[in-house]
């Protein structure tokens, strides 16, 4: 089996009050509908995660539970460094993550766009619910592809 990376940026979130702090921000319908979208979009290509790495925020937490069953009965690493996490904490994970298996690496911005960025070597918007697709060659991590909720 291939060493596969998953980076996913959590869905759109919303402002309900203005009151609630930034962790504690949940999906607005739109990006419900989003991430219900890439856990599909990831099960028909076949890349079914076998570990999640995953920032404990409302947002993220919601992102991974409407992407399916095949995603939440996954073993699941909630990570607090994850939440709002910079370049170096997303490479830490990812240097963390199993050979022959496929990691799911779900978190924010702006560190989820620097962290493709970097691995594909290219500058890479990173929209809610975008989901990029990593295989390792050799050393390197080389993108296959980019998934987008619409």
């Amino acid at each position: 089996m291939a060493t596969r990376l998953i980076v996913m940026r959590h869905a759109k979130s919303s402002f309900l009050d203005g009151q609630q702090e930034d962790f504690e921000r949940p999906l607005n319908e739109q990006g419900q509908k989003d991430a219900i979208m890439i856990g599909n979009q990831l099960l028909n290509l076949g890349w079914k995660p076998d570990i999640v790495m995953v920032s404990p925020s409302m947002r993220t937490m919601e992102t991974l539970n409407l992407m399916g069953e095949e995603f939440i009965k996954t073993k699941c690493v909630t990570d607090s460094e994850l939440y709002l996490a910079d370049l170096y904490t997303l490479e830490d994970c990812v240097n963390k993550a199993p050979d022959d298996a496929t990691t799911l690496l779900l978190g924010h911005n702006p560190g989820i766009e620097i962290l493709v960025s970097s691995l594909s070597g290219q500058y890479r918007i990173m929209k809610e619910a975008y989901t990029a697709l990593f295989k390792k060659s050799t050393e390197n991590w080389m993108l296959e592809d980019i998934l987008t909720p619409r």
